[in-house]
């Protein structure tokens, strides 16, 4: 049945798709630019006393930027080098695996697994945050996470020539970081959902919908890095079609996929530490002390002045002592 195959036509409709894929997260670049350059003009405008538990996402926040400009532009160079040298369409396949191997490769999966692994540990570290009344139902998805890393070091010591059936542990890591997005997104967006009726009761219509509303849940629950994952998994275990339209119908879906679940790798976690480091999300879940000075830890005020205001005002004019008892005794009643 392989040698129905036409390798010529598959060769250039892979050429075609892994140029795409390549050269698309040159898009994120330009977006992950924006949210850390932004994210830190923001804070520094931002009073001493109000940066306190910024700065470390402002760090994550260019590790994630410095990290992606580094992996995709070695991903450009390489499939530009790749169709430079190829002579034909089966040239490139061979090329194409002999990559593999090349230490360009090696520092990519490298940069790559860090750049997830960061982004999955801070998902974690939210999910804590919101459940920080009951810190244990954090412990599943800290625990995938971190077998998703180990996994993912495992893996760059594993020879590989680019077939897909013969790197298990590649697909257990993704595997892994698929089930850690999955229920970080479930606890995150459950906990939300449940806690938006009694904020309702309490914040300002704009108040509650910033920190519960469908955008907020959107970010904060990073659902399209799950939505992403859970499509992309199955590519990784299903047999390859034998047929040249299926092949390159699979080849197209798999690359896409691909490319955007690790776009949103880094994405989700940085969208999530814009909203952070712009006074749109809380550094502590608001809520779960009330009896504690510190039971409001949301990043713009509690009522805002009746006057529009830019983002920047919003986070300098930040009170988190507004009203700390009555929303703390809201949430917990709904626990």
């Amino acid at each position: 049945m392989a040698s129905q195959l036409d390798y010529d036509f598959i060769g250039r409709i892979t050429a075609r798709i892994i140029y795409a894929a390549y050269v698309l997260p040159l898009v994120s670049v330009g977006i992950h630019l924006f949210m850390s350059i932004y994210g830190l003009v923001v804070f520094l405008e931002t009073p001493k006393h109000l940066r306190e538990g910024r700065r470390r996402y402002i760090f994550i926040s260019f590790f994630i930027t410095l990290a992606t400009i580094l992996h995709v532009s070695l991903d450009v160079y390489w499939i530009f080098d790749m169709v430079f040298q190829a002579t034909t369409p089966i040239n490139f396949l061979e090329i194409a695996g002999d990559h593999y191997r090349t230490w360009g490769r090696i520092v990519t999966i490298s940069v790559l697994t860090a750049v997830v692994s960061v982004g999955d540990f801070l998902l974690v570290y939210r999910c804590y945050i919101v459940w920080s009344h009951l810190p244990w139902v954090a412990l599943p998805p800290a625990l995938t996470s971190l077998a998703a890393l180990a996994m993912g070091i495992y893996t760059l010591f594993v020879t590989t020539d680019g077939n897909r059936q013969e790197a298990p542990y590649e697909i257990s890591r993704v595997f892994l970081t698929v089930a850690t997005n999955l229920m970080v997104t479930c606890l995150i967006a459950f906990h939300l959902l449940r806690t938006r009726r009694s904020l309702s009761k309490i914040l300002p219509t704009q108040d509650y919908r910033l920190y519960t509303g469908p955008m907020a849940i959107l970010i904060e629950s990073a659902l399209p890095l799950t939505v992403f994952g859970l499509a992309y998994a199955p590519f990784l275990v299903v047999p390859l079609p034998e047929s040249n339209g299926a092949l390159a119908s699979f080849l197209v879906a798999y690359n896409t996929l691909n490319t955007l679940f690790y776009m949103f790798g880094a994405l989700s976690p940085h969208m999530i530490i814009f909203r952070v480091t712009t006074g749109r999300s809380w550094l502590r879940f608001p809520l779960h002390s009330p009896g504690s000075s510190e039971s409001s830890g949301v990043t713009n005020p509690i009522d805002f002045a009746h006057r529009n205001h830019t983002v920047e005002e919003s986070l300098v004019e930040s009170s988190v002592e507004e009203k700390p008892r009555e929303v703390a005794q809201a949430v917990q009643s709904n626990v």
